[in-house]
């Protein structure tokens, strides 16, 4: 007996930014905060489950209205003795943060945040990314 499938794609039509920074997540949120006029606010971590054994947490902040998602997350897991530490995209394993937004009034970009972004103290370098083309992409999916 074949079992039918039921093949649902994703949305991936949010702006993903990778960053590059040795700040600590805590002052990132608070200098994108105070730049942009968010309320990024730590939020329960993301946990994410790779395999039977273990599951891996990634730092998870958030500012949420009813048009705008912005959401900053640590890229390297929290690791401890149970866990060990992994990445969120392996594939961008160089840069330390991404910053997910999800802007249904289209009035916030991905160049009009990167722009601003570069030319902040602590950011060594930021890359705009096309979710569609992550190998896995389907970790971004919470």
């Amino acid at each position: 007996m074949t079992m039918a499938r039921l093949n649902v794609p994703y949305d991936f039509s949010f702006e993903l930014i990778a960053l590059l920074s040795s700040k600590k997540p805590h002052k990132l949120a608070w200098e994108i905060n105070r730049i942009f006029g968010f309320s990024l606010i730590r939020t329960v971590d993301i946990c994410l489950n790779f395999d039977k054994e273990f599951d891996m947490y990634f730092i998870n902040y958030l500012y949420k209205t009813d048009h705008l998602s912005v959401r900053l997350i640590k890229n390297k897991s929290v690791s401890d003795m149970e866990n060990p530490g992994g990445f969120l995209l392996p594939e961008l394993n160089q840069y330390d943060y991404f910053l997910i937004v999800e802007d249904f009034s289209e009035e916030l970009t991905s160049e009009y945040i990167a722009d601003i972004l570069r030319n902040l103290q602590g950011i060594e370098h930021l890359l705009q990314v096309e979710a569609d083309n992550l190998k896995n992409k389907e970790n971004l999916l919470f």
